[in-house]
């Protein structure tokens, strides 16, 4: 797996052919390495591994369809300034975390209250392991405007937006292989 992929990390090889290139590969990992938590740049992270669940090579084709949506854009999908925000702006744009997501990730209960809302700490914390339970002190209930991912990257391709929606399922195990994406008839 690279880890690290957005739009710094390829470069263009051949103009005239269309050839790009990843580069970087200092994040790199194998699939069979242990897990770790910290893996891609922040804006381009696949939920599972923000969440602390079992990842694979499809963390890369998360960050694929969140370069391509910045490509036609120009803005990055999901900035913002932590986690908690980056993960409340996943769910308005493309709908809820899958409760088996959360259930199974490690680092929910820092993110997320038991009624599955996206929340903060006051003064910036982060949240802490073992959650957030009533009376525990200042936090932020994240609710975010909702949207959708064809308002955000308002194209008239339908095939591309398909493509970009499939890329970017929260669920890894919806989300296709980078085989699987390559025969999609948007590339086709």
């Amino acid at each position: 797996m690279h880890c690290d992929v957005k739009p710094e990390n390829i470069v263009v090889k051949s103009y005239s052919r269309v050839e790009v290139k990843l580069i970087d590969f200092g994040s790199s990992c194998f699939v069979s390495d242990p897990p770790t938590s910290y893996l891609q740049s922040r804006s381009y992270r696949a939920p599972e591994v923000v969440l602390g669940a079992a990842y694979t090579g499809k963390i890369d084709v998360w960050s694929v369809g969140c370069v391509l949506a910045e490509l036609l854009t120009g803005y990055v999908l999901f900035q913002s300034e932590n986690i908690q925000g980056m993960l409340a702006r996943m769910q308005a744009i493309l709908g809820s975390f899958p409760e088996d997501l959360l259930l199974f990730g490690t680092e929910t209960t820092k993110y997320f209250t038991s009624a599955l809302v996206v929340y903060r700490r006051e003064g910036g914390e982060e949240g802490r392991v073992g959650g957030y339970e009533e009376g525990d002190g200042a936090v932020s209930l994240l609710h975010p405007k909702k949207s959708n991912l064809a308002a955000r990257i308002r194209t008239d391709d339908a095939l591309f937006l398909d493509f970009i929606r499939a890329l970017l399922s929260i669920h890894p195990d919806q989300r296709p292989t980078a085989a699987e994406a390559l025969n999609h008839p948007w590339l086709m």
